[in-house]
């Protein structure tokens, strides 16, 4: 039961993490392609 409860608490973290990155990838893509020569390290200090 434990460990059921476990489990999916962590695969709801995992789940939030990846919407989170899905949020954060969006602008990060559009800014990307808007400007090819920018290095991602550059985009994450935008972020």
């Amino acid at each position: 039961m434990l460990n059921k409860v476990k489990r999916h608490l962590f695969y709801r973290h995992k789940f939030d993490s990846l919407k989170v990155n899905k949020k954060k990838l969006t602008p990060k893509r559009l800014t990307f392609n808007e400007s090819d020569t920018k290095p991602p390290t550059a985009l994450e200090i935008i972020w």
